[in-house]
């Protein structure tokens, strides 16, 4: 740890003085360490030391920042970002899972996500045309144009080498007709060998029914050939209608899928007075026998007071043919415990009490009851708290309780305290 720290203080220390410009800079980080006691075993104190760093400097027509972590091993460049804007042209390159913003078609035919976790990808944004490079090969153009009240758009998607990935290329146009936003467009995939069911086209209208009442219609077609998405061959009707009232929110959607993957969902999401409910129905239809997923959600989150604040949710999925319950661990890896069933019941509570000075206390409780086929009952059972003492505006001790039931079973525990600075 000594070693890395020396050598990273010595990276900023060199960059800060590598040029005049360097004053711009800023630099901030954490470190964070303590001891964890895993299943009840108390000889084993699994110490835990980590930290990293952030750096941003900043000059007339460029920023960068960037992150150092897993300062403990071997120091890695985490994610980052750097810009460079002028009059007559914006670019900027990012990786290692940062996120900038992503572009799409009005539709979502060709997306060039904003989260990149390869080394390199690059945007150069030169009037209208956006040109988005990954290091994996692939390559976007987007380009918009307004004339008038309408706009039309070209988007462009390919993959190296392109003789033999090709390229599909889109064409739209947005307008409004009688207070109705309509979208449409076409597109075309050109590759090797492929002469045909490579056109794809979509439609979309947008309309108020009332002044709070918003409804969407959309209609994709994407023939096996035209390999812009994961859904080829599959064709996409979906509705929607948004009711977003004085304290009160309602939405209701249908999308309904047809060719290699045929399935029908609906929709319903409301919001009332700080109460959240979610339904939903999804039905597979490749084969007669299967049955829908049904799934419906009521949360509720309330300031009970100056110094407790709770957030509860009540969660009801179920399906004939099977689901799998899953759970992250306790110490957030991937063996999680997890079981199948035709149903379950999960209720989670959270809180939150800052009644003590300095101190936050972060209970938590989560259950859940589910039946399998054979009709024999699963259950899983956690329970636990979280605590923090801020003993300055940048530094405070961190305490945690925790442990979880499988069928009744002891399954995991975890004890541990530690501390965390910001600097």
């Amino acid at each position: 740890m000594k070693k890395i720290t020396v050598a990273v203080t010595a990276f900023v220390l060199a960059l800060s003085l590598a040029t005049p410009a360097m004053a711009a800079m800023q630099i901030t980080g954490m470190l964070e360490g303590g001891y964890a006691i895993r299943t009840g075993d108390a000889a084993q104190l699994n110490p835990e030391q980590d930290g990293r760093f952030y750096i941003s400097a900043q000059e007339n027509g460029w920023h960068a920042e960037a992150e150092i972590k897993d300062l403990t091993e071997a120091a890695k460049f985490g994610p980052y970002k750097v810009e460079f804007v002028d009059p007559n042209f914006q670019l900027r390159a990012w990786g290692k899972g940062k996120v900038l913003n992503g572009m799409k078609d009005p539709m979502g035919f060709i997306e060039s996500k904003g989260k990149h976790n390869g080394t390199l990808k690059t945007r150069l944004g030169v009037g209208p045309v956006v040109v988005d490079l990954q290091d994996d090969g692939q390559g976007f153009l987007f380009a918009e144009q307004q004339i008038q009240n309408h706009t039309l758009g070209v988007v462009a998607h390919s993959q190296l080498p392109v003789k033999d990935n090709g390229v599909t290329v889109l064409g739209y146009g947005r307008t409004n007709l009688a207070n109705i936003a309509l979208d449409a467009e076409v597109g075309i995939t050109r590759a090797q060998d492929v002469t045909e069911k490579n056109i794809g086209y979509g439609v979309k209208a947008v309309a108020p029914i009332t002044s709070d009442l918003l409804a969407t219609v959309s209609y994709k077609a994407r023939p096996e050939n035209f390999a812009v998405t994961s859904d080829q061959g599959v064709n996409e009707l979906f509705a929607e209608a948004k009711y977003d009232g004085a304290n009160v929110q309602l939405a209701g959607s249908m999308t309904d899928k047809k060719g290699a993957a045929n399935n029908r969902t609906w929709k319903a999401q409301a919001e009332l007075a700080a109460i959240e409910i979610e339904a939903s129905t999804s039905r597979d239809t490749t084969d007669a026998d299967d049955h829908p997923t049904n799934m419906v959600a009521v949360a509720h989150g309330r300031q009970i007071n100056p110094v407790f604040a709770a957030n509860g949710r009540v969660e009801l999925k179920s399906d004939l043919d099977g689901v799998t319950y899953k759970q992250k661990s306790l110490h957030n890896v991937d063996d999680m415990p997890y079981f199948d069933t035709t149903g379950y019941a999960k209720v989670q509570l959270d809180g939150k009490y800052t009644g003590i000075a300095k101190l936050a206390i972060e209970p938590s409780l989560t259950y859940v009851m589910g039946r399998q086929v054979d009709d024999e009952a699963r259950g899983y059972l956690r329970f636990g708290s979280k605590a923090a003492y801020q003993i300055s505006p940048n530094g405070r001790l961190t305490a945690e309780y925790g442990r979880d039931h499988v069928n009744g079973v002891f399954n995991d525990s975890i004890v541990a305290a530690g501390y965390e600075v910001k600097f």
